[in-house]
């Protein structure tokens, strides 16, 4: 990049192109049709898991998940169930932006995953995994942009909360973040300028169904979320810089709901995994699913202030985080396990989200898997059955992938 090239990246978390391409042809994105018009356009892959903590990473280094040592939103320490999150201090390699900075080139982030706590000497504006309610550096710019007095990180998402409420809120969150991207743009000094806009992705978490298979007419109100964003574009592309090229791009896709699979569950059931407690409440991991109206109603039910604001997307991370877990679990959704209480002394695996972990000795100090071929046997064993397992009526497999790390990724994992 030359002392004259600017490059500004915007981030629409979670859309695809079914989509994006749906609301275009009905005349909803006037903005991002002329940018796709004018522009080149693609489908990019994503991580595996196609999860926004490992996917932004891998756009940060360009690095694959075993090379940057983020893959999920937390990562196991030194037991078995025994989780932290993670943040910008796991990332092992660096980071474009740090490579930007340290050449004397001038960036500025506004809620990149995984950027607290900050490692630039410009300007950010932190996002998922903030701790606390410091997510504004430097803080000076609290007293020059009085928007971020009301900057939010993510929806409240009360308990019985309405539809209506919820879009409002994050209508509301979007253009707070607008308001402050578009100060920080037009008046601070920057050769990289980065900006996402969260909303798409959790309205999606609700209404994607609904907006793929239904006349978009009879969701107004939800298409109004991305008619926002689509104007917040229509307005960087506008006043670009003379010589800036504009990058516009997701960290995932999104796809229907169409059941959830316990897999905890069939893990104990397939004797890998072991329970502390004998009088655990079972949980029937051969019926697939909630239906996805309760799924997507439940999942309103979060309460996502302060440390928690992360946990929007995937519950099932308050493992690791036990006095939070144990205040506010009442209201979690159904995806979020019992309090499970993993007997690590007798168990090989153990799942979070998207991902199996092996009980190995000289990972996990209570590791009981102590050789390779062990190792090797048990990854092999539960990769071929869970690629066997199939769906209530018996047709489509539940599972898509099931991937071994090794086979593909590059680097420690």
């Amino acid at each position: 990049m030359n002392n004259s090239k600017k490059v500004i990246v915007i981030g629409l978390d979670g859309v695809n192109w079914q989509l994006i391409n749906k609301l275009i042809d009905g005349g909803f994105l006037p903005n991002i049709k002329k940018i796709k018009e004018n522009g080149s356009f693609s489908s990019l892959r994503t991580t595996l898991p196609p999860v926004t903590a490992p996917a932004w990473t891998s756009f940060a280094t360009g690095a694959n998940p075993g090379q940057h040592g983020c893959f999920e939103f937390v990562t196991p320490e030194n037991d078995l169930d025994d989780y932290a999150p993670i943040s910008s201090n796991s990332i092992k390699v660096k980071t474009f932006y740090e490579q930007l900075d340290e050449i004397g080139k001038k960036c500025i982030l506004v809620n990149l995953p995984v950027s607290f706590p900050p490692k630039l000497s410009e300007i950010v504006i932190t996002s998922l995994l903030t701790r606390g309610d410091d997510f504004v550096f430097p803080k000076k710019l609290i007293d020059e942009i009085p928007e971020f007095t009301k900057y939010k990180l993510a929806p409240e998402g009360k308990k019985e909360r309405k539809l209506k409420e919820h879009i409002h809120e994050i209508r509301d969150i979007e253009q707070t973040r607008f308001k402050c991207a578009q100060k920080l743009f037009k008046n601070k000094p920057w050769d990289f300028f980065f900006v996402l806009f969260s909303g798409t992705d959790w309205i999606q978490h609700t209404k994607y169904h609904d907006l793929i298979n239904q006349d978009l007419k009879k969701n107004q109100s939800v298409i109004n979320i991305y008619q926002d964003i689509d104007s917040y574009l229509g307005w960087f592309a506008d006043n670009l810089p003379a010589n800036t090229n504009l990058l516009v791009m997701s960290d995932h896709g999104f796809s229907d709901l169409k059941g959830v699979f316990f897999l905890n569950e069939w893990l104990a059931k397939e004797n890998y995994l072991q329970f502390k407690s004998k009088n655990k409440k079972h949980i029937d991991f051969g019926k697939i699913s909630e239906s996805r109206d309760k799924s997507a109603k439940k999942a309103l039910n979060l309460n996502l202030s302060g440390l928690t604001s992360f946990m929007w997307k995937y519950p099932t991370i308050f493992k690791f985080a036990k006095k939070i877990y144990d205040k506010i679990k009442k209201i979690l959704p159904i995806y979020v396990d019992q309090d499970i209480g993993i007997d690590t002394l007798n168990s090989s695996v153990y799942s979070l989200s998207n991902l199996i972990y092996l009980n190995r000795k000289g990972r996990f100090s209570n590791g009981i898997i102590d050789n390779d071929n062990e190792y090797k046997k048990i990854k092999q064993e539960i990769i071929d059955k869970l690629t066997k397992i199939k769906g209530p009526d018996n047709k489509d497999r539940v599972f898509d992938v099931v991937a071994d790390s090794q086979k593909i990724y590059s680097g420690r994992q």
